[in-house]
C-alpha cells in the first residue's frame, strides 16, 4: 500500500513540475503580484485548464496522473488527447496545447520555432514516461544477436544504417 501512495504523490509532483516548466507556453501572459492573503499554508491554489496532446503510448499513465492531480487540485483540469507524438509536437509549436507527450526530443528547428509560443527559452523537454523499445532483426543464418548500448544508440541516431557499418 505504501508503494501505491508514493506512486500517486510522485505522479502529482511530475504533473505539477511539467505544468510549471511549460507554463511559458500558455497564452495568458498576465503580470503582477498576487497578494499574500490569497495563499494558504498548503501553497497557492491551482486553477484553470492545462491542455496536452501527444503520444498514445503514455495515455494510460496520463489518465492516472490526471486523476491524482485532480484529486489534489479541485479547481484545475488537465486535458490530454492521445493523438500521437507528431500531433503533440505540432500542437506545442502552434500554441494549441501547453504541453506535448512525445517519444522524441524536439529537433533543433522545432526548438527554435517553439520560442515563438513558449517564450525566449523555448519549450522544455522533461522525460516523464519511458516506452519499451525492441530492436528486431532478420539476418539469414543469425539466430542470436547482441548489440551494445553504443551501437543501439547509433542505430536510433541514424548513424548505423546497414549491418556492416
Amino acid at each position: 500500500m505504501k508503494a501505491l501512495r508514493f506512486g500517486r504523490h510522485a505522479a502529482i509532483a511530475v504533473i505539477a513540475a511539467g505544468a510549471l516548466a511549460l507554463a511559458a507556453c500558455g497564452s495568458d501572459n498576465a503580470t503582477g503580484n498576487t497578494p499574500a492573503g490569497n495563499q494558504t499554508s498548503a501553497g497557492p491554489k491551482v486553477t484553470g485548464t492545462l491542455t496536452g496532446i501527444g503520444s498514445s503510448a503514455q495515455g494510460a499513465a496520463m489518465d492516472a496522473w490526471k486523476s491524482g492531480f485532480a484529486a489534489a487540485n479541485s479547481g484545475a483540469t488537465v486535458q490530454y488527447s492521445p493523438d500521437g507524438s507528431g500531433a503533440g509536437r505540432k500542437a506545442i509549436l502552434d500554441g494549441s496545447a501547453q504541453f506535448a507527450g512525445s517519444d522524441a526530443y524536439l529537433t533543433d528547428a522545432e526548438y527554435a520555432s517553439s520560442k515563438d509560443k513558449c517564450g525566449p527559452d523555448g519549450a522544455v523537454n522533461i522525460p516523464v514516461y519511458v516506452s519499451p523499445i525492441a530492436v528486431a532483426f532478420n539476418l539469414p543464418g543469425v539466430t542470436d544477436l547482441k548489440l551494445d548500448a553504443s551501437t543501439v544508440a547509433k542505430i536510433f541516431r541514424g548513424q548505423v544504417a546497414t549491418w556492416n557499418d
